[in-house]
């Protein structure tokens, strides 16, 4: 989203200068995608223990634990 806005102000400023649209138009997008695997990188890398206890599968264990032991 941020990309589309960037894009959005940039072309509007740059409109007449052809050299700095095709520059705009090909780094923009590849900085963002860069931008976003540093960031999924070092999110996983900081908060993969949090993300681990807020998944599907291990609320599911927890649960099949908590059975278990009740009917033993």
């Amino acid at each position: 989203m941020a990309n589309g806005f960037l894009l959005y102000y940039l072309v509007a400023n740059f409109s007449e200068n052809a050299l700095a649209l095709r520059w705009i138009i090909s780094i923009v997008p590849i900085a963002a995608a860069v931008g976003t695997t540093f960031f999924t990188w070092l999110g996983l890398k900081m908060f993969s223990d949090k993300l681990a206890k807020m998944s599907v599968g291990s609320q599911t264990d927890k649960k099949a634990t908590a059975e278990e032991g009740s009917v033993a």
